[in-house]
């Protein structure tokens, strides 16, 4: 057990040396416009100038989450390279808690966490990009170890709802996520206790948020969800020249004729995509279908091809689908090895967040906090399976002594 230790404190170790590389080598560089808008808003925060767009015109646009977090990041030190290393600090402090949760189910699948993370390079690339992804699954997989693992008492529902609350204004659609897994539990097997747990997950979660509701509310005159960015999305994701796989999307033709504020820019793109789909119903339910399965796929068609290249997606097929076949592998013998509670619960998460992401779009980087619970799948499965095939083993030899 002391060499197991060892190895798995050696792989902890690893990954951060490989994220240290990488983020040192990277420096202050940003390349894609998403962390320049991240950086300049929260540059403004830090000003004084409070939550505005590239116009100082107070925005909902983007989610307040991320841009608040690299303000305070930049309070020490305004770099890129401040708000890298505390991706690189979430995304080990996220393997962490994985394992955690790991072991709750599989003591020897545990063991095989830091290798998993290790053996996916995707999580230390995207710890030296400034977008949400990495600080979101933290937050995601901190709120699952809550559900999931810790006691149901008042407090731990009291902090699992502000941590969701949290999560939902760094990365939205988790709100939508949320809402529906907390509807299954509490469907599921319901008693007083969990009930009440539940509830107040919901209730504190909802408590998070509301201050930037009604900050965006009174803002536009109009009643405001986290970000006016849903609109947009949509229209990108269902134009008439979208595609499954769509990379960049020309929608000009599609813009307002007449000035509009971003809430109603907001609804304005929102009936656009509604006229759209009801005009051709059968288009959009194929595109839907499409995009479910291209959420299962290896690599997208980006419009920073300067990130794209042959290695790099090799990486990302040889990583990427031997967790997927396992994935899939442990549902063939789960006669044998029934599924855990866990396990239901987390390929439910996993594979019904491809019908949840095909509303808007299924890329890698949006499935990334996501790709957590794949690895947990795939540790369980594979501890599991040692542990079935060690039983199995033990009563041979019994049965020849």
């Amino acid at each position: 057990m002391k060499t197991i230790g060892s190895i798995r404190i050696i792989l902890y170790i690893l990954i951060a040396i490989l994220g240290s590389v990488y983020i040192s080598t990277a420096g202050d560089k940003v390349n894609w416009p998403d962390e320049k808008i991240y950086i300049e808003i929260a540059t403004n925060l830090n000003k004084g100038q409070g939550y505005v767009n590239e116009l100082s015109e107070p925005s909902a646009f983007r989610p307040p989450g991320y841009p608040f977090l690299i303000s305070i990041l930049y309070k020490a030190k305004s770099a890129p390279l401040i708000a890298k290393i505390a991706n690189l600090i979430f995304l080990i402090l996220t393997t962490y808690i994985l394992e955690k949760i790991i072991r709750f189910t599989s003591p020897s699948g545990a063991i095989f966490t830091p290798l998993a993370i290790f053996a996916y390079p995707l999580f230390i690339y995207a710890s030296g990009i400034l977008i949400p992804q990495i600080f979101g699954s933290f937050l995601f997989i901190l709120s699952i170890y809550c559900i999931f693992i810790a006691k149901r008492n008042y407090w731990n529902g009291i902090f699992c709802g502000i941590i969701i609350g949290f999560l939902a204004l760094t990365i939205p659609t988790f709100f939508l996520f949320y809402l529906i897994l907390l509807l299954i539990l509490i469907a599921k097997n319901p008693n007083k206790k969990k009930s009440i747990y539940i509830l107040l997950v919901f209730l504190f979660m909802n408590i998070t948020i509301a201050p930037w509701i009604i900050r965006n509310s009174l803002l536009f005159n109009s009643t405001v969800f986290i970000s006016t960015n849903s609109g947009i999305n949509l229209l990108y994701s269902n134009s008439e020249n979208t595609q499954y796989d769509s990379g960049t999307i020309d929608i000009s033709k599609h813009t307002s004729p007449v000035k509009l504020n971003e809430a109603q820019e907001d609804e304005y793109y929102k009936k656009i995509v509604f006229n759209l789909i009801s005009e051709n119903p059968t288009r959009y339910i194929k595109l839907y279908f499409l995009r479910t399965l291209n959420y299962f796929n290896y690599k997208n068609n980006i419009s920073n091809q300067s990130e794209v290249n042959s290695l790099k997606n090799l990486v990302l097929f040889f990583s990427y689908y031997p967790f997927l076949i396992i994935a899939i592998l442990r549902i063939s013998f789960f006669q044998k090895i029934k599924l855990s509670y866990i396990e239901y619960y987390f390929y439910l998460i996993y594979f019904g967040n491809a019908l949840l992401s095909a509303i808007f779009f299924t890329r890698i980087r949006y499935r990334i906090p996501f790709d957590f619970i794949l690895i947990a799948i795939s540790c369980i499965a594979i501890g599991r399976y040692l542990d079935f095939q060690n039983s199995k083993n033990d009563k041979s030899m019994s049965y020849t002594l």
